[in-house]
């Protein structure tokens, strides 16, 4: 039978060494905790050394108490508050407040990240995942409110520049399909942009300059189907200002 409830692993040399955990199948849990102490791969770095020095023998698991799924986080904390284990590196059930990483904690960390490729199969279960979620608009304003007020150094600028160059846009070589045509079409019937929003963007373009590169760039022969896109791009310009581009599978 399945238990959920409240853990103790707790040392037998030093008996004030303890760590408290919540969960819904404590042997289950349990089980984790010995594998991954053994393969050197536990996430808690106090336990995982202990456990390096003085051996599995060492530890010894206890249950503290049987409970509900809905009343595991509360009992965990209760103990937490109660116990003050040392083993534990998060002082809030369920949530990583008030854990702080060391600076060789975070190079590690950083260093293990570096040159990591997702598989196709994590590409695609990201996408699945993601699909279909929307933010709300509070969370909508509170990233608008952060990117707004952020600044990049000089360093980050020069970053995102040499990993830019030669990429062109993003949607080079890309099409939208005719019903993300129309969807954008329908977006922007009638739109208008405030006062507000045309001054911030002549503000912005004001004394703006063209570097070399991209005159260079601008100077550059047209292939033949670029400037047939380009008459394209037009064409459809001027039949959805007149109102005649009822569908946009027209051209």
């Amino acid at each position: 039978m399945i238990k959920s409830g409240i853990y103790q692993i707790q040392s037998i040399f030093h008996p004030d060494r303890l760590y408290i955990g919540s969960a819904a199948n404590i042997m289950q849990r349990w089980d984790i905790h010995i594998r991954t102490l053994r393969s050197q791969k536990h996430r808690n770095c106090r336990l995982q050394s202990h456990f390096n020095k003085y051996g599995e023998c060492d530890l010894q698991f206890n249950i503290l108490e049987h409970c509900d799924k809905n009343a595991l986080l509360n009992r965990e904390q209760y103990y937490l508050d109660k116990l003050k284990p040392s083993f534990n590196i998060c002082r809030k059930a369920g949530s990583p407040l008030g854990a702080k990483w060391s600076e060789e904690s975070k190079l590690k960390f950083s260093q293990r990240q570096k040159g990591r490729k997702l598989s196709e199969e994590h590409k695609r279960k990201i996408g699945l995942k993601s699909k279909g979620h929307k933010l709300t608009n509070e969370a909508k304003k509170k990233i608008g409110e952060s990117s707004h007020l952020r600044v990049c150094s000089e360093e980050t600028r020069r970053k995102i520049s040499k990993n830019r160059k030669g990429k062109g846009c993003w949607m080079r070589g890309r099409h939208h399909s005719n019903e993300t045509k129309k969807k954008l079409h329908d977006a922007n019937i009638g739109k208008k942009q405030s006062k507000e929003t045309i001054e911030k963007r002549t503000e912005k373009l004001r004394g703006k300059r063209w570097t070399e590169e991209m005159k260079v760039r601008a100077r550059k022969p047209k292939t033949p189907q670029h400037r047939e896109n380009m008459k394209r791009a037009w064409v459809l310009r001027k039949l959805i200002k007149n109102e005649l581009c009822e569908h946009w599978d027209v051209v």
